[in-house]
């Protein structure tokens, strides 16, 4: 099973590098679906099957991502949900309350836009299954 950011969606066309999946040094290659069933193909595997939907990762990609549109430092909640301490300062800014406040008026929203993922090969995240060829 492989799972990353799909390249391909709206949210890396509008907010390039805002994207919350564009994280540094977590993540250092950007794939869109017919580049990774290329890669998985050309290591030996086919793909099984595919999902354009984590209930990890897409509602709140969704969400941050949104929340990315608005001028300033991306990915402000995303930080200051963290329990680091560069999280726990950003939680005493009034901009990042009002990323909170805005967090949670639009979080039913989100949660329906990344279920998009889940019909159509639109999602923020894809997941393929993949198995060895035989041979």
């Amino acid at each position: 099973m492989v799972e990353v950011p799909n390249f391909r969606t709206l949210g890396f066309r509008v907010l390039g590098r805002r994207n919350l999946c564009f994280d540094h040094p977590h993540h250092l290659h950007f794939l869109t679906p017919a580049s990774l069933a290329a890669l998985v193909e050309r290591r030996g595997f086919t793909v099984e099957e595919h999902t354009y939907h984590s209930v990890e990762y897409s509602a709140f990609t969704t969400l941050q991502n949104a929340l990315n549109l608005l001028p300033g430092e991306p990915n402000r909640l995303y930080r200051a949900l963290m329990g680091n301490p560069a999280g726990l300062a950003l939680r005493r800014s009034p901009w990042t309350w009002l990323h909170m406040a805005l967090g949670a008026l639009l979080g039913p929203a989100a949660l329906l836009a990344s279920a998009v993922g889940l019909v159509l090969p639109l999602g923020n995240t894809m997941r393929f299954y993949c198995r060895k060829k035989a041979g």
